[in-house]
């Protein structure tokens, strides 16, 4: 047996469980690069060992394990409320749907967009419908901004988060550049929320924006870049 990697007492993380090496792999690292804490098992007794030190946010199980998860977290109160996901092939989701009710039913090859809004539906109490990753991009702020320069941390194909020193208001719409592999992107965004040195000092400072005119096509691009990032540490498998 495998030496368990124990979660963290203040961890807040998922348990990933399923029999077969490289899916579990898969879906490891598609959650890591949502930016979740994963533990992951290859079967029940590794994960029920696991979760009995710290119980997880969510639980993403395989046909061979899920029923008897959904079995053991319900005999015991401390599990009661974790989600559960089933996550196998089509034919055997569909079977399992017809016994138990989980918080969601995926099937393989792995959909990451899918997963997204699984977790997000599962642990959120708002949920996002759009993947989003963390990034370093320069930022070029015009308009109200005054020509200013950020650092775009996050990105979905909707909107972003851009460090900078002095966000603007609320409310305000102004043009922002950015170059993603040698295109660069044109497009305006509103701000939505502020961090500020004074406000959150355990925040980075910056303002969180909707694109609110975006071409399709940079939109599109977006997406595809955001999906490939994702994707990346795992397409090697597919090979």
């Amino acid at each position: 047996m495998r030496e368990l990697i124990v979660p963290e007492r203040h961890i807040f993380y998922f348990m990933v469980v399923d029999s077969i090496a490289d899916d579990r792999f898969k879906t490891n690292m598609v959650l890591q690069r949502f930016g979740y804490h994963i533990c992951t098992a290859s079967s029940t007794t590794e994960a029920i060992e696991l979760m009995e030190i710290v119980p997880p946010a969510a639980i993403i199980a395989d046909a061979g394990s899920v029923l008897d998860l959904a079995l053991w977290t319900r005999k015991h109160s401390r599990y009661a409320g974790v989600p559960i996901i089933v996550l196998d092939t089509m034919s055997v989701v569909t079977l399992l749907t017809q016994k138990e009710k989980f918080a969601a039913c995926l099937t393989k090859p792995l959909d990451v967009e899918k997963l997204y809004r699984a977790v997000q539906s599962a642990i959120e109490k708002t949920p996002r419908e759009n993947v989003r990753i963390e990034t370093c991009f320069l930022a070029r702020l015009g308009g109200q901004a005054g020509g200013k320069r950020g650092i775009i941390t996050v990105l979905s194909e909707v909107g972003m988060f851009i460090q900078i020193d002095d966000p603007q208001p609320v409310n305000t719409r102004f043009p922002v550049s950015f170059e993603i592999n040698r295109r660069t992107i044109e497009l305006e965004a509103v701000v939505l929320y502020t961090y500020s040195l004074e406000s959150s000092p355990l925040r980075e400072p910056g303002m969180g924006m909707k694109f609110v005119k975006a071409s399709a096509e940079d939109q599109a691009f977006i997406k595809a870049y955001i999906l490939g990032h994702i994707e990346d540490g795992i397409i090697h498998l597919d090979r």
